[in-house]
């Protein structure tokens, strides 16, 4: 059984499935329960944990509601095991990086795109929301996203000292820590509000300052060189 994301109706559902569970390998794993998790958490993040219920979770999925609750008794259960669902596409896309990309600069550049849309999926609503009704969900989705990222990062700031492109006289477990603070504090908009800082601009910036401020003299040519027309 697959969930069936109507061409017409379920357009913009079927749409935010794939931009938010990008992994081909991941969707392809997906068994019945999965596929419902993963379209219950993008309905979650279009309109919110607490408007959602199992009757609009049905409709929008096109699928009966007898179907919904064969694998689900209520929301609060497709809210936890979601949880449990997002936190896989974590590690999936952590896992994902570091063995196809081989210049550390180049991955940093995908590791933080990749951070900062999922980030976006989490908009601060949802946040709120998921931390007022489901607490302990919320915090087991945040220790999963932050011990996942920082351990990817770690790996990618070893990478880059071992074959020379960062310096190596700083410590790995700070800057790893820093960086993560950072994508978390260019998302929230008491510190940069939207109406008054281009996304684009910003996100250049932050991720500049950042590896020039590891990078080796060879690290610092590269970027300069190919990241050329970002860089200026």
């Amino acid at each position: 059984m697959h969930v069936n994301f109507a061409p017409a109706k379920h357009k913009m559902i079927s749409q935010d499935f794939y931009g938010f569970f990008p992994s081909v390998a991941l969707v392809e794993k997906l068994s019945p329960e999965q596929q419902i998790l993963a379209g219950a958490v993008v309905l979650f993040s279009r309109l919110g944990l607490r408007s959602v219920t199992m009757d609009d979770i049905a409709r929008e999925l096109g699928i009966s509601k007898k179907t919904l609750y064969k694998y689900y008794k209520n929301k609060a259960e497709i809210v936890e095991k979601g949880a449990d669902l997002v936190i896989d596409h974590i590690r999936e896309f952590c896992g994902s990086i570091c063995p196809r990309v081989e210049n550390p600069i180049d991955e940093l550049f995908i590791l933080d795109e990749g951070m900062r849309n999922f980030n976006k999926m989490q908009h601060q609503g949802i946040q709120f929301q998921l931390r007022k009704y489901y607490p302990e969900t919320f915090f087991k989705i945040k220790e999963a996203q932050r011990k996942n990222f920082i351990e990817v990062t770690t790996q990618n700031l070893e990478k880059g000292i071992r074959l020379g492109w960062y310096r190596d006289d700083f410590d790995v477990q700070i800057i790893a820590n820093l960086y993560y603070s950072r994508v978390l504090m260019i998302m929230d908009e008491q510190y940069f509000p939207v109406n008054e800082f281009d996304w684009e601009k910003l996100t250049r910036e932050a991720m500049l300052y950042h590896i020039r401020g590891i990078a080796s003299k060879k690290g610092l040519e590269y970027l300069e060189t190919k990241y050329a027309s970002t860089t200026k």
